[in-house]
């Protein structure tokens, strides 16, 4: 007969309970494990959301908005008018308006006048069939404008005369010199003037002025021209000064610096890189040259005290800047929440 085989229900007992006891460690530890993760994931979550506004944000600095993406009527294309050729949201259309008195023709009556008579031909004034001229009943008129860049060369010719007779004095006698505004120099106050204009004006680099020169025949060095505005620039600095000053008193100022490499030499002078500020109002644009960063280039341009806590009373003054920390010494310690926020400085 088969032998029964022998239970030990203790140690049936003993081993279940420590499996159960591994069991609900292990369970235990794997909701440790989740809680962290769940965690981790949510702070992932939170980073990926704020890295996505950021590219949105610069996105929108760096491209600007996509007109595809807004409403066909608000992109003025025709769709979302009513029937009466309005728009039904109450926006207007851009253009002349329906039964609106027009400008009219510009008129160039101003300018100087060069007429050119045009003519048909001899044989054209004349019958083809039986040779009897034509009668002359008038014109038709119409004009052109034309761009003419003139550079002329003018030489002076000085009349010198020489004394005839035995008196006393000078033998001989010379007409003045003509007026120049630079002393020796080779240009007339009408070119100064015009380089002036294509420089400070318009805006155009020294080299490209020689090229637009040299496309009508005059063939200067750039050194001459830089050396001219040199000699030149004492005569705009009641100008600037001007400027300068209006510009202090504007309520809102864009300001912002970059690095300029200086070569010239200048008294004191311990590198080459320099700053170029510049600080733009409603009617002004004022740059300053300066071996500094530092906040007292942009307060003496400002009109700020900074050894004072707040402006003069009835002042207030909103700059709109970076975060440039030299430019943030002139906020007076206020908060700036948003770069793109404008921070306001005004009085207590």
């Amino acid at each position: 007969m088969p032998v029964a085989p022998v239970i030990d229900e203790g140690a049936e007992v003993g081993y279940w309970r420590a499996r159960a006891e591994q069991a609900e460690a292990a369970a235990a530890q794997l909701r440790q494990e989740n809680s962290e993760l769940n965690a981790r994931v949510a702070a992932l979550s939170a980073e990926v959301g704020r890295l996505q506004e950021a590219v949105t944000t610069l996105s929108g600095l760096l491209f600007g908005t996509s007109s595809e993406k807004r409403a066909p009527a608000a992109r003025g294309d025709g769709a979302g008018e009513d029937g009466a050729g309005g728009r039904s949201h109450g926006a207007r259309r851009r253009g002349q308006r329906p039964g609106a008195p027009g400008h009219g023709r510009r008129s160039y009556a101003h300018l100087e006048t060069e007429e050119r008579v045009i003519d048909l031909e001899p044989e054209e004034r004349c019958c083809p069939c039986c040779g009897t001229g034509y009668e002359f009943i008038g014109t038709e008129d119409s004009e052109l404008i034309d761009w003419r860049v003139t550079l002329i060369r003018i030489l002076l010719r000085r009349r010198r005369y020489r004394r005839r007779c035995a008196c006393d004095g000078p033998r001989t006698a010379c007409a003045p010199p003509a007026p120049r505004v630079i002393p020796k120099g080779l240009f007339t106050a009408g070119f100064l003037a015009r380089l002036l204009h294509e420089k400070y004006v318009l805006g155009r680099p020294v080299h490209r002025i020689v090229a637009a020169l040299a496309a009508e025949g005059l063939e200067v060095a750039p050194g001459t021209l830089a050396g001219e505005l040199r000699q030149v620039a004492p005569l705009l600095a009641p100008w600037a000064q001007a400027i300068a000053a209006r510009g202090r008193q504007a309520g809102h100022a864009h300001c912002d610096e970059t690095s300029w490499q200086v070569f010239e030499d200048v008294a004191d002078k311990e590198n080459h890189r320099w700053w170029l500020w510049v600080f733009v109002t409603a009617d002004t644009a004022v740059f300053v040259m300066d071996p500094s960063r530092s906040a007292r280039v942009a307060a003496g341009q400002l009109g700020i005290d900074l050894d004072q806590t707040a402006l003069e009373a009835g002042r207030r003054l909103v700059i709109s800047s970076d975060f440039q920390c030299a430019v943030r010494r002139c906020y007076f310690r206020m908060e700036v929440r948003d770069r793109h926020r404008p921070a306001v400085a005004a009085a207590g």
